[in-house]
């Protein structure tokens, strides 16, 4: 079976009610490992209109980014434009006052007995207590690696967002408190049943519970 999905908010608000954390959020709608630019902002914007702290986000798939945090060194102070950039289905881009707080050139992350090769990767935090984790190689997150590489505590995180659907969770379950799969907008829609199919007009499941029986 599939994951459907909570709604933004309703991950949101399980996320900052939870006795502990670190609650992972898993960002069905923009999982690169399935096509989608791995860019979306849907879930970030939210946290950050709600005022919600403590909170780890990536990976963005934002290479013109990254290309300006490096030139700007760390500890750098600026306004920064963040993902939104390949279509409508990636959302607005996010204009954001952030600090970069660690480079690393040529980041990695653990899947399975490998390692996953990352590109140019950055850790910048916006208001000061969200992180915000940006790369050059579009990929799903499959491990804490990604993020603790940067010499982050996940497990001091009230949330962790990581953008992909099913191959973080080997990797994410043993620290997290609970993990909630959320439908966020994207290019990757959760509710198969309302892609607006063009060549394909036959009955099918979901969109019709027995479509053997029409």
């Amino acid at each position: 079976t599939h994951p459907s999905g909570l709604t933004i908010d309703q991950a949101l608000d399980q996320g900052v009610s939870a006795p502990s954390g670190p609650v992972v959020l898993a960002d069905l709608g923009d999982n690169a490992g399935v096509g989608a630019p791995s860019d979306s902002t849907f879930i970030l914007r939210s946290v950050l209109e709600r005022g919600i702290s403590n909170v780890a986000t990536g990976f963005y798939w934002d290479p013109v980014a990254v290309r300006f945090c490096i030139e700007a060194g760390e500890g750098a102070q600026f306004s920064l434009r963040i993902g939104g950039k390949v279509g409508p289905d990636s959302g607005d881009p996010l204009d954001l006052s952030i600090t970069v707080r660690r480079i690393i050139l040529e980041a990695a992350q653990t899947f399975g007995r490998a390692r996953q090769h990352m590109g140019q990767a950055v850790w910048l935090t916006c208001d000061g207590e969200v992180d915000i984790f940006l790369n050059t190689v579009r990929t799903q997150t499959f491990h804490p690696d990604a993020f603790e590489q940067f010499g982050i505590d996940l497990a001091q995180k009230k949330i962790v967002v990581v953008k992909s659907t099913q191959h973080f969770y080997a990797g994410f379950a043993p620290i997290a408190e609970s993990v909630l799969y959320v439908a966020a907008p994207g290019a990757i829609p959760m509710n198969f049943s309302e892609i607006p199919f063009e060549k394909f007009t036959d009955p099918y499941w979901p969109k019709v519970a027995d479509p053997h029986s029409v």
